[in-house]
């Protein structure tokens, strides 16, 4: 049981690491800079220009 909890506390302290930008007031963006910028198709994704650059 308490490797269990060990391991438990160790997930927490990583998801809560890795969500300290959110915490902070960052928001989620994807590839092209957010959702209201993002591509609806797949041929409009492979043509962003932020995509491009990243290539």
């Amino acid at each position: 049981m308490a490797t269990f909890l060990a391991t438990f506390a160790a997930f927490c302290v990583a998801v809560l690491a890795l969500s300290i930008g959110l915490l902070d007031g960052r928001s989620l963006r994807g590839s092209c800079g957010g959702p209201e910028r993002c591509a609806c198709s797949m041929a409009e994704a492979r043509t962003c220009p932020r995509r491009a650059a990243r290539q």
